[in-house]
């Protein structure tokens, strides 16, 4: 019997030990190293919490009641529900120790892991100009790269934005370096897997100016998702529902802004290691696609404007000179009510159109050593009327103040694609001069093919006449292409209209066609 009691005793101080040594003492090392970060917090700062769990064998923290104030100058009050972390790094706060005591030996890439995911409830954010709420946010494997966050010479983020304060108007790229700089220790200061927030709003004052008064402006956004950033290079993010009210500008939304494939950590490396900015600083620079979708204003004074999408994709520099990109704007819809032109409501109603709906984009690639620009994807459309599209090669083009000297045209395809512009601009001609705009029709196509058949017509100018008159007849594609013999300068361009027909469609190698 006594042996029985022996063997419970022991049992007992067994399941005794390993219950303080696997929740007792976990928990209260979790609540020290918190303790200890926020002794560290510098002057004027404070954080707090109502509790604080740990759990050792499931790797789980929680934390419930977060509080972080600042004081003046920009005080700020920060509240949160509760955070939650998977697998928090234990070591973060010695690592991080270790690290600030000797900056000189860090890697770029060397990085502190925070936790394989955090998952932050219910943050409220109030300063003397804003307040924000948003309802969750999650970020997967979140680590920090001590270089760029204890880099010698980087300001606090306070510091920075002190330095902007009573500057003279306007403000010298002089006066943001130092703003710059603490941006670019955080961009480079940190790494994601994946993150995700739900629901932020923030609604803050716009001072007044000498012609507007103060006024409310909110800020809403229905959410938002990344994946793979690390170290200023993002493989892609997105926004849902994005809106801005208030003031002059009336009401702005997104339905969605996409960013992918961007680099941005050249530029932003040499900014933190203090160097001028300057142009050079561009090259390795990229943005693979910045798209925003659905954008429709509701304007205090134009009304309702749908505003399309619109997109910027494949930007890149070589020798701090934009030698790539991609822009377009889709669906800009106008309605002749919008037109505060009198002229420009005038056209509407001569050609018939209550709306129009626009779009228009340019693209390019520029081959800096070899001298050559390629135009391509360029486009100017109105749905209702009718697409026009550019392509275009360009030698001897190099960065220069003689650049127009010396540009030469290689070859260049100009298509126009009508939808009803050319139905419109007969009923308006005829209007305008009485006729019949079946009979004006045939004049011009008779005048056209007059034209070709005259004396002394070339057979490449009879084609160009034929070509006209086929597209006058029956209007759908018209395509005309120019094919020097040799590179023709751009100059010679803007004398084309002294130059005898002839011999114009002989230098530019003019070739028009009509089609179906």
């Amino acid at each position: 019997m006594r042996r029985l009691g022996l063997w419970i005793a022991a049992a007992a101080l067994v399941v005794g030990g390993l219950y303080y040594g696997v929740v007792v003492y976990p928990q209260q090392w979790f609540r020290t190293q918190l303790d200890f970060a926020i002794r560290q917090l510098p002057p004027g700062s404070s954080a707090g919490y109502k509790d604080a769990h740990y759990a050792f064998l499931s790797g789980d923290a929680t934390l419930r009641g977060v509080t972080f104030h600042r004081a003046d100058p920009q005080a700020i009050d920060v509240a949160i529900d509760e955070i939650e972390l998977s697998k928090p790094s234990l070591d973060l706060a010695a690592e991080w120790s270790k690290a600030a005591a000797n900056p000189s030996t860090l890697a770029p890439e060397t990085a502190l892991p925070v936790a394989a995911a955090v998952s932050v409830k219910g943050i409220s954010i109030r300063t003397a100009e804003a307040r924000g709420t948003i309802q969750s946010t999650q970020v997967e494997r979140l680590r920090l790269y001590p270089w760029a966050l204890l880099h010698p010479g980087v300001p606090s983020m306070l510091e920075a934005q002190a330095t902007l304060l009573h500057r003279a108007q306007p403000q010298q790229l002089t006066d943001l370096l130092p703003l710059l700089k603490a941006e670019s220790a955080l961009l480079l200061g940190m790494g994601y897997n994946h993150y995700a927030m739900t629901d932020l709003k923030v609604t803050g004052q716009a001072p007044a100016t000498p012609t507007v008064p103060a006024y409310e402006l909110v800020y809403e956004i229905g959410g938002m998702a990344g994946a793979g950033y690390d170290r200023g290079i993002l493989s892609d993010g997105s926004m849902d529902r994005m809106t801005m009210q208030g003031g002059p500008i009336g009401t702005i939304t997104f339905d969605k802004v996409v960013i992918a494939r961007c680099n941005f950590q050249k530029p932003l490396t040499q900014l933190l290691n203090g160097e001028e900015p300057k142009w050079s600083m561009l090259d390795g620079l990229s943005i693979g696609q910045v798209t925003y979708e659905g954008i429709a204003m509701q304007s205090p004074v134009a009304g309702p404007i749908a505003l399309g999408g619109f997109a910027l994709s494949n930007i890149g520099f070589s020798q701090g000179i934009p030698v790539s990109g991609q822009l377009s704007m889709t669906g800009l819809r106008m309605s002749r009510a919008q037109m505060m032109d009198p002229a420009a409501a005038a056209a509407f109603g001569q050609f018939g159109l209550d709306t129009v709906t626009l779009s228009f984009a340019v693209g390019y690639q520029w081959d800096l050593d070899h001298k050559h620009l390629a135009i391509r994807d360029t486009l100017l459309k109105v749905d209702e009327l009718g697409a026009l599209t550019l392509e275009a090669e360009i030698s001897d083009a190099a960065p220069s103040a003689n650049w127009q000297s010396e540009a030469r045209l290689a070859h260049a395809t100009l298509r126009y694609t009508d939808a009803s512009l050319t139905e419109r601009a007969f009923r308006v001609s005829a209007t305008s001069s009485g006729a019949d705009p079946a009979a004006l029709r045939q004049q011009m196509i008779a005048a056209a093919q007059q034209q070709g058949a005259a004396a002394g017509t070339t057979p490449a100018m009879n084609a160009v006449a034929t070509a006209i008159a086929a597209f006058l007849g029956d209007p759908h594609v018209l395509t005309v292409e120019l094919a020097p013999p040799t590179p023709l300068a751009l100059a010679t361009l803007q004398t084309a209209k002294t130059t005898p027909p002839a011999d114009l469609v002989s230098i530019l190698g003019l070739n028009v066609t009509a089609s179906r």
